[in-house]
């Protein structure tokens, strides 16, 4: 130890000398953990500052975390460092990547263009990425100057140009999906509202029973877009929750042709089914695949032009049944058959095409069938050469004899009068359902609110009960609840409920089943299902109400 140092510890006292020793400790401690970005010495008059490497360990961490590829280059090329984003967009390991030369990455002909710009420090081109697997990537590569260590670097930004051009290409099927979405909402919403002026006009008549026709039609038309709507976006989230049994194929078959037939008269085409004679056992949700059927019944009937021949063929095979729905139609370009499932897809989307519908009816028909284990392919020469549709499914290991559709059970008749209320805030929309069910002999009454509902059942003994869900404050839930309670005190006759809401899924029904309701109609409510309900008293023969019994 010099001279110096020994008077300097001298001067400084033990204790001094302590607490500088813990002070040198402690930094030394917090470098060794990357707590130390810079350390200030002063050297008499002068200063230095040296710049520790875990000052960088923050953009080290924002780097590695990008998606992009990020690369620095020293000045002859080579990989000096790598994300591991780079390293997996090429396919390559992170390990081999380093210490390559960048040219081994980019396609021969770009390699000039990029070393001008490493030369200048600056710049951006497009480019191919060569990837261990051998397929071109097409990328985005921005060059900039880093000085590292005293040293020029050049740090290099990699996009993936495909991603981008997947969400680009997503983003403009949606605009071109919004704009469909609105034309379609309007062609049946403005007949409706012309047919509404036609009938202020002539409310009686041959003009008036048109006009009423024409807007039933539209209507349907109308709720068939929203049900398609609701279905996908149910069956993307997977929200639609299948009711499989042992059925007949075929009467699942015959229920879809039943549903397509009017579009298939309105196109004046002729349909030609051949089934096989014996059964075919499936094991199947009834209703939805029964919709499968009839979404592809419907698309052949559409894009064939009038007169046309559609053809539904089902063949048994070994462990499965094949059924093909063929049409003599427009057909389908061939560069399309593979997007015709795809979401959004529709051939010959122009504004002046007659066909009509939101090109989404074939995903619902593919993501439907693969829920129930099966395939569904498209095939078509081209344009004019028509198209064929073929579902593959596989066969029930049960034994057929008997399996078919469930119609319901048969409805007991009570015959007479019946006591109706209606609930529901839309004024409209109760004034509407009560002057329906009074159309056909029965007495009315009408709330718009929970507490009313409740008021006027005790003056107003209704035997059935339209509650709409969505009440203010007391909402439909809540009613059917209360009511259920007062019949189980007061021992009476149970009531019909029957829950009115814009919420259709299977987990809606549940609910309203666990609130104490005995049907779930979802609106718009079709006026010859109310009245077959209110006709046949709602209950199967046999069958009372659950809250009643208990």
């Amino acid at each position: 130890m010099s001279e110096d140092a020994i008077r300097e510890i001298d001067e400084l006292g033990i204790d001094e000398l302590r607490a500088r020793l813990r002070e040198a400790e402690e930094t030394l401690r917090a470098i060794q953990k990357g707590e130390v970005d810079a350390l200030l010495i002063s050297d008499g008059d002068a200063e230095k500052v040296f710049t520790l490497k875990s000052a960088d360990a923050p953009y080290r961490a924002l780097v590695e975390q990008m998606q992009e590829g990020a690369v620095t280059l020293n000045m002859k090329g080579d990989v000096v460092y790598s994300n591991r984003s780079f390293a997996e967009l090429i396919g390559w390991p992170l390990e081999q990547v380093i210490g390559s030369s960048i040219d081994g990455f980019i396609e021969g002909t770009d390699q000039a263009t990029l070393s001008e710009l490493l030369l200048a420090g600056a710049g951006a081109l497009r480019t191919r990425l060569l990837t261990k697997s051998g397929a071109p990537l097409d990328a985005h590569v921005s060059v900039s100057q880093v000085t590292v260590d005293d040293a020029e670097h050049r740090t290099l930004i990699v996009t993936d140009l495909s991603t981008l051009t997947k969400v680009q290409r997503e983003n403009q099927s949606k605009d071109e999906f919004l704009a469909m979405l609105a034309h379609e909402l309007r062609n049946p919403l403005a007949p409706i509202r012309t047919g509404l002026q036609v009938l202020k006009l002539s409310p009686q008549g041959e003009i008036a029973d048109r006009a009423r026709e024409m807007m039933d039609r539209q209507l349907t038309q109308l709720i068939r877009l929203i049900d398609d709507l609701l279905d996908v976006s149910r069956v993307s989230r997977g929200k639609i929750e299948l009711k499989r049994e042992p059925l007949d194929l075929k009467s699942i078959i015959g229920l879809a042709i039943e549903t397509s037939v009017p579009l298939i008269e309105a196109g004046r085409h002729e349909l030609v089914v051949h089934l096989p004679k014996e059964p075919v056992p499936v094991q199947a949700d009834a209703i939805r695949m029964a919709q499968v059927f009839s979404n592809l019944l419907n698309n052949a009937a559409k894009y064939t032009p009038d007169g046309g021949r559609i053809e539904l063929l089902a063949k048994l095979g070994v462990g499965e049944v094949e059924i093909r729905v063929k049409d003599n139609g427009v057909g389908i370009p061939r560069e399309m058959v593979p997007e015709v499932f795809e979401m959004f897809s529709q051939v010959g989307r122009n504004l002046d095409r007659a066909q009509g519908g939101l090109g989404i009816g074939l995903t619902l028909v593919r993501r439907l069938i693969e829920m129930h284990g099966g395939q569904v392919k498209a095939e078509s020469s081209g344009m004019g050469e028509g198209s064929v549709f073929t579902v593959t499914m596989p066969l029930a290991p049960f034994a057929s004899d008997g399996a078919s559709v469930p119609d319901g059970s048969e409805p007991r008749r009570t015959g007479g009068k019946l006591r109706v209320l209606v609930v529901d805030d839309n004024i409209d929309g109760a004034n509407m359902l009560a002057m329906l069910v009074a159309m056909h002999g029965h007495s009315t009454e009408i709330a718009h609110n929970g507490p009313e509902a409740l008021a006027r059942l005790e003056s107003f003994p209704a035997q059935v009960v339209f509650l709409d869900i969505g009440l203010p404050g007391l909402n439909g839930y809540e009613v059917a609840q209360r009511i259920r309670a007062l019949e189980t005190s007061r021992k009476g006759e149970a009531v019909t409920l029957i829950a009115l809401t814009g919420w259709g899924s299977d987990d809606d029904k549940k609910r309203s089943k666990d609130a104490g309701f005995d049907m779930h109609l979802t609106k718009p409510i079709d006026a010859e299902k109310v009245e077959a309900l209110l006709n046949g008293f709602l209950r199967p023969v046999g069958q009372t109400s659950a809250r009643a019994a208990s």
